[in-house]
């Protein structure tokens, strides 16, 4: 009897391990960024192409599943939402790590150039579950930080 709850146990773990980040699914990154450009008051915003992600940010799009970028079409805004599920919960740490780094090169680079953006930059939201990792940076961003967050219930 020890025996099959043992193997039953091991069973469990194996499928834990195979699932990788996290027990539920996560959302559908279009459908979430759909919301928010539906709810959330912000500016116009551009999708970078894997290539200016990569570029931009410094993400191997090779070590993502699904990958959204936008960034403001006024290049006077820090305006930046990313959506971003990961391969692995690896690639989901190093991404967080980018985002964090993205976040403060921001305020550094607009803290005496404008005081207005530094303002919006500091108020960055990073927001991580299981492999997804977004960032959203705007005078809204605690909305869309919300739309992703009841996308997940």
């Amino acid at each position: 009897m020890k025996r099959r709850i043992i193997e039953l146990a091991a069973l469990v773990l194996l499928l834990a391990a195979l699932t990788g980040c996290g027990e539920k699914a996560a959302p559908d990154l279009e459908q979430v960024l759909q919301d928010i450009t539906e709810t959330v008051d912000m500016h116009p915003m551009t999708r970078l192409t894997e290539k200016r992600m990569l570029d931009l940010c410094g993400i191997d799009a090779a070590s993502v599943r699904r990958a959204i970028v936008m960034v403001s079409q006024d290049g006077m805004l820090c305006d930046e939402i990313w959506l971003i599920e990961a391969a692995d919960e690896a690639g989901a740490e190093s991404i967080r790590a980018l985002a964090e780094s993205r976040a403060e090169h921001l305020c550094r680079e607009l803290k005496d150039y404008s005081p207005e953006q530094y303002a919006v930059a500091e108020k960055a939201r990073i927001y991580q579950r299981d492999c997804v990792t977004a960032l959203f940076i705007g005078p809204n961003a605690e909305a869309m930080e919300q739309v992703l967050k009841d996308a997940w219930k």
